[in-house]
C-alpha cells in the first residue's frame, strides 16, 4: 500500500475511534475536500473551525504542514502531533519553526510516548496544585485556570483600573474578543501556567481576585511571568501568595529561571519581585523604560505529578491513535476541541 493510502487509512480509523469511543471533546475534521464522513463536518481548512482545536493531529505530507500550522496558530492552537514520523522528520530538517512564532508546539509520533502524561501534547488539569489558604480573613483557593474560567476571567478584567491594565499587561483596553480570552483560559499546562486566586462573591457565585502565570520557552531554561490582582485589591498581600505558588511550580519543573518585563515606573511590583529574590537584568539598556528583572532557580530533576487517572486518560489518547485499537476516551478530562487534519 503506497504511503499516501496508508496516511488515509490511519485518518479514517483514527477520526472513528474518537467519534465512537466517547470521546467528551468536540472533534473538527479539516479536508481540502470538504464534505461530511461518518457524520462529522469535514471544513475546507484550518481557519473554518468555530474554536481553537487542542490538540490538532495531523496526517498531512511535510510539504503541507506549514501552511496547516499557520491557520491553526492563528486560531490559538498551541499543540500539534504530526501522526507521520518520515513527513515530520522532514519537516523538522526543513525548519518546523513555522509553528514558532504562534508558542505551537510542533511534535512527531514519538514525542507523545505511551507512557507518562507529562509528555503528551496536552497535559490533564493538574489537580494536584489546587492549594487553599487563609488570606485577610478570607479563605480563598488558589488552582490552574480552567477553559470553563472564561467568563469569570472576562469580568475580572473589566474590575481592573486602565493604570492596572497599562502597568501590568501593557494593554490599554479592559474588553478582549473572545479569541485572546481562549488563549488565556485554555492554557498547555505543559508549557505554560496560570494560577487564580479565586473567592465566592456575596451572591455565592466564585469570582478571581488575581492571576500569575509563566510562559516557558520550549526547553524549559526559561519561563516569563506576570502577574495582575484586582485593582480593589493590591498592596494587600495577594499578590505573593500567587508569586510563592507559581514560584513553587517553576522549580517542580526544573524550569532554570524566572524573567518578568516590568514598566521602569511599576515600582510597587519592582519591590515585590526583588523581595521574593529577583535581580535587575544589568544588559537591560540604561534608558529603556523597561526592567528585566531575573531570579535563578535552583536546578531540580522534573517533578511528576501524575495521577492514575490522568495515566489512563493518556494511554487512552494513544491508544486512539493507534488503529486498528479502539479505546473509551470518556475519561479524558479535558473536554476541548479536537481537530483532525489531512490533505486528502
Amino acid at each position: 500500500m503506497d504511503l499516501h493510502r496508508r496516511r488515509a487509512r490511519h485518518h479514517r480509523q483514527v477520526r472513528r475511534n474518537l467519534l465512537t469511543g466517547g470521546f467528551a471533546g468536540t472533534v473538527y475534521g479539516v479536508s481540502p475536500k470538504p464534505t461530511t464522513r461518518d457524520g462529522l463536518r469535514i471544513h475546507a481548512c484550518a481557519a473554518d473551525l468555530p474554536s481553537p482545536p487542542e490538540p490538532a493531529l495531523l496526517f498531512t505530507p511535510a510539504d503541507t504542514i506549514a501552511p496547516f500550522i499557520a491557520q491553526l496558530g492563528a486560531l490559538g492552537t498551541r499543540a500539534a502531533v504530526n501522526r507521520d514520523g518520515r513527513a515530520h522528520r522532514r519537516a523538522e530538517a526543513g525548519g518546523a519553526g513555522c509553528a514558532r512564532p504562534y508558542l505551537m508546539r510542533l511534535l512527531g509520533p514519538k514525542r507523545a510516548p505511551a507512557a507518562g502524561a507529562e509528555r503528551f501534547a496536552i497535559l490533564p488539569y493538574p489537580v494536584q496544585w489546587v492549594r487553599h489558604a487563609s488570606w485577610n480573613g478570607r479563605s480563598i483557593t488558589i488552582r490552574p485556570i480552567r477553559p470553563e474560567d472564561e467568563g469569570q476571567h472576562a469580568d475580572f478584567l473589566r474590575r481592573l483600573s486602565m493604570e492596572d491594565i497599562r502597568m501590568r499587561i501593557f494593554l490599554t483596553r479592559r474588553e478582549l474578543p473572545r479569541s485572546e480570552l481562549a488563549r488565556l483560559t485554555q492554557i498547555d499546562y505543559d508549557r505554560e501556567m496560570a494560577f487564580i486566586a479565586e473567592d465566592v462573591d456575596a451572591g455565592g457565585r466564585a469570582e478571581t481576585l488575581g492571576v500569575a502565570r509563566t510562559v516557558s520557552d520550549p526547553d524549559n531554561t526559561e519561563a516569563e511571568f506576570a502577574i495582575i490582582v484586582r485593582s480593589d485589591l493590591n498592596s494587600a498581600g495577594l499578590g505573593r501568595l500567587l508569586f510563592q505558588q507559581l514560584i513553587e511550580h517553576a522549580r517542580s519543573r526544573g524550569t532554570g529561571r524566572l524573567v518578568g518585563i516590568v514598566l521602569r515606573e511599576n515600582a510597587r511590583m519592582l519591590n515585590l519581585a526583588r523581595a521574593m529574590g529577583f535581580a535587575d537584568d544589568h544588559t537591560e539598556p540604561a534608558n529603556s523604560d523597561q526592567r528585566r528583572i531575573v531570579l535563578p532557580l535552583a536546578p531540580r530533576s522534573l517533578v511528576q505529578h501524575n495521577t492514575p487517572a490522568a495515566d489512563g486518560a493518556h494511554h487512552a489518547i494513544n491508544h486512539a491513535l493507534t488503529p486498528p485499537v479502539k479505546t473509551n476516551l470518556g475519561d479524558f478530562d479535558r473536554a476541548l476541541p479536537l481537530a483532525c487534519v489531512s490533505s486528502h
